[in-house]
């Protein structure tokens, strides 16, 4: 699609915007082939997952998003950037899990604001800003990494790289982020998304919820802090930033299946792990078994290791039910390989695990296929059954 067709498509579904958002979104658009895509960032806490969006779709809604809440259905921009990567919206029942407003100070002249977080008991979702109060047109007139180059020249750290929850150290769990700008100019925008489970953690109650945004530590107070033992981080007494979050009762609103399902294929095995149903989405987690000659053959033909002997297949799956029929529009979710630590530490390229994300089911289907789905047809043979 053009940047004439894509700007036409904003302002036919757009309401006006304000002077300092269009030329915010025209930076974005003379940017897209100068950086990387969109923004959206891969946080990989302790290993090398993948993120994969399913369609183009998916790419553009990111875009019609950015930097404004009033382009989307909800008053959320934690859930309207979900919405854009998982290709369709949010159910608005999940905006009780939301709080906002949770944090405010100023750090070497930079406003440094908490404004949403959210849980559903797996995904630990936050939205922060940077404001460089001596610079306003810093994300208007220079692309993000330069914007975060003037973050850290003011000595402001933005490396999450550990967690405290209520005040115990964390490995900073895999996710995903999008950066933008805002309405307020000067202003840079965060909304990282911490697969909390990943790291064993689960939140049950009111929790103080502890991050590495504030001002950078020096080496040497980094190493004092530093547990080998442990391989974690004390707590520092400055350079984060905490807030507390309420989980209320949300883990008796989680739902987890273990089908145990079978699927043999030409590349190897597939075996449905778990399903997991919460009020924000659903998880769906494959255990892959590649077949030791098929990966040889494969990483031959392909002059690459074998952790993408299955993507084809993968990419080909959507959500259906027992007829066939897909739950969501083909394309919605998005899927990542789990990292080898979350698996007691063993990852070898014949056996690999990957978690598709969709959105939350009102509805939950009484069968569900991960299938192949070929012009608006399932085949159900070469798909694995993930619910009975």
């Amino acid at each position: 699609m053009s940047e004439q067709n894509i700007k036409s498509l904003m302002v036919l579904a757009s309401p006006e915007m304000t002077e300092h958002f269009q030329r915010h979104v025209r930076n974005t658009l003379d940017g897209l082939e100068k950086e990387e895509p969109l923004s959206v960032r891969r946080n990989n806490g302790h290993g090398s997952g993948r993120l994969v969006r399913r369609g183009l779709a998916v790419i553009l809604s990111t875009v019609i998003l950015l930097g404004t809440a009033a382009l989307a259905g909800s008053s959320w921009g934690l859930l309207d950037k979900l919405a854009a990567q998982l290709g369709t919206q949010v159910s608005p029942q999940v905006q009780e899990l939301m709080q906002r407003d949770l944090f405010k100070t100023v750090v070497n002249n930079v406003e440094i604001t908490v404004r949403e977080a959210g849980y559903d008991g797996r995904t630990l979702m936050v939205r922060y800003g940077y404001r460089i109060l001596d610079d306003e047109n810093i994300y208007d007139n220079r692309r993000v990494a330069e914007a975060e180059g003037e973050l850290y020249a003011h000595g402001i750290n933005r490396h999450i790289y550990q967690l405290w929850i209520d005040g115990q150290g964390v490995q900073a769990p895999d996710g995903w982020g999008v950066t933008e700008g805002s309405e307020i100019p000067g202003e840079i925008i965060y909304s990282d998304y911490f697969r909390l489970d990943h790291a064993g953690v689960c939140l049950n109650k009111s929790t103080q919820i502890t991050l590495p945004l504030a001002e950078q530590l020096t080496d040497a107070e980094l190493h004092a802090l530093w547990s080998a033992s442990d391989k974690l981080w004390s707590k520092p007494d400055h350079g984060t930033i905490t807030f507390t979050y309420d989980a209320r009762d949300i883990q008796s609103r989680i739902k987890t299946l273990k089908p145990d399902q079978r699927l043999a294929l030409s590349q190897g095995t597939a075996r449905t792990e778990e399903i997991c149903f919460t009020p924000l989405m659903t998880y769906i987690t494959l255990e892959l078994q590649a077949d030791e000659d098929a990966l040889a053959v494969w990483a031959a033909e392909h002059d690459q290791n074998g952790r993408m002997i299955f993507d084809d297949w993968l990419d080909s799956l959507a959500l259906v039910d027992k007829d066939g029929d897909p739950v969501f529009p083909v394309g919605t979710g998005l899927y990542a390989y789990v990292n080898e630590t979350d698996h007691a530490g063993q990852f070898e390229d014949v056996q690999q695990w990957v978690e598709f994300t969709y959105p939350y089911m009102e509805n939950i289907p009484d069968v569900l296929y991960l299938a192949p789905v070929k012009e608006g047809t399932a085949d159900l043979s070469a798909g694995i059954m993930v619910k009975e």
